[in-house]
């Protein structure tokens, strides 16, 4: 297909389909959901079973239709849909396709249309009711129209304009809506605001000089800089490698002192310490057990609780205290 007929098809179908909306819109209030309510089935229908001859026609007559036919534009969008009349019958050519995104999805919006027609009726009666309510709500409404419009006009109409073009006619009714709620919540922003008093305006405030007094206290919110956080990280890299150079330094004078390794220190074994028994355990504090040579006695025999003359502690068994194993065989 040439590029140019196919620019044209898809123009024609989205002309179609603006057509459809616009029709669909005109349906009269009472009893349009219940018969955009049957549109929809027939168009689903259609949509799941392209193929189904017994989906693409309609009679005109059947009383469970009534609903829908009795409205005086559904008729006329069915044919812009691509419905034709045949007898008392509505007939879908095989030819036509019915689409989700432009027919199904116009259908709905029509349904939310309706639906919010409905609601605002209702909260019309009721405000019908209180005639002072009403009457307040009326010029509350006027109040913010005359200030949205003089808030358009101020922010500059070309751009406006420009930011029209282009757009359908319910993109443009969504704009004027956006930039009208836009300038009702900015003038009662302004309106609210508290004046300031004389005194705030000519007293000026006094400044503290204290850092302290004008440091805020710290929220999630103050958000640090990473560079802060690296330079930290650097400081402490640096104080690490000043320790571990000073221990080098002191490593590298040990080495150098030919009388180093004849100091008591250097000489004294790696388990024991200051006032410690040589031959001490490191479990001896938890048990109380020494070795055989400090005990007077095989297998720590003095050990335990009342051990002669030996702290109170508990004695851990070793491998001395299991029975001997019995010898098998002769002798």
């Amino acid at each position: 297909m040439p590029p140019a007929k196919m620019a044209a098809d898809l123009n024609a179908s989205w002309t179609s389909v603006a057509l459809v909306w616009k029709l669909l819109r005109t349906l009269n209030g009472e009893g349009a959901i219940e018969a955009l309510d049957l549109l929809e089935k027939i168009t689903r229908n259609v949509v799941q079973n392209p193929s189904e001859d017994k989906y693409r026609r309609v009679r005109t007559t059947n009383e469970k239709l009534a609903v829908l036919f009795c409205q005086e534009n559904c008729l006329a969008v069915m044919q812009e849909m691509g419905w034709q009349q045949d007898g008392d019958s509505l007939v879908l050519p095989m030819s036509v396709e019915l689409d989700f995104p432009k027919h199904v999805v116009k259908i709905l919006e029509a349904k939310s249309y309706y639906g919010k027609l409905k609601e605002e009726a209702k909260r019309g009666a009721k405000l019908a009711q209180d005639p002072s309510k009403a009457g307040v709500l009326h010029e509350m409404e006027i109040d913010r129209r005359e200030r949205a419009a003089a808030q358009a006009v101020s922010s500059g109409p070309k751009l406006v304009a420009q930011a029209v073009v282009g757009m359908s006619e319910e993109q443009q009714l969504q704009a004027a809506l956006r930039l009208s709620l836009q300038g009702a919540g900015a003038s009662t922003a302004a309106t609210t605001a508290p004046s300031p008093t004389p005194s705030q305006t000519s007293t000026p405030t006094p400044t503290s000089t204290d850092g302290a007094s004008q440091k805020k206290p710290d929220s999630a919110f103050d958000f640090k800089r990473r560079g802060d956080a690296e330079t930290k990280k650097k400081e402490g890299e640096m104080s690490l490698q000043d320790l571990r150079a000073l221990q080098k330094e002191k490593f590298k004078k040990f080495e150098a002192d030919p009388n180093a390794k004849d100091s008591e220190i250097y000489k004294r074994p790696a388990a024991t310490g200051p006032g410690v028994k040589q031959e001490q355990s490191w479990y001896d504090w938890m048990t109380g057990a020494s070795s055989s040579s400090s005990g007077g006695g095989g297998g720590g025999g003095g050990g335990g609780y009342g051990g002669g003359g030996r702290d109170n502690k508990p004695r851990m068994k070793t491998l001395r205290d299991l029975p001997p194993p019995v010898r098998q065989g002769g002798g």
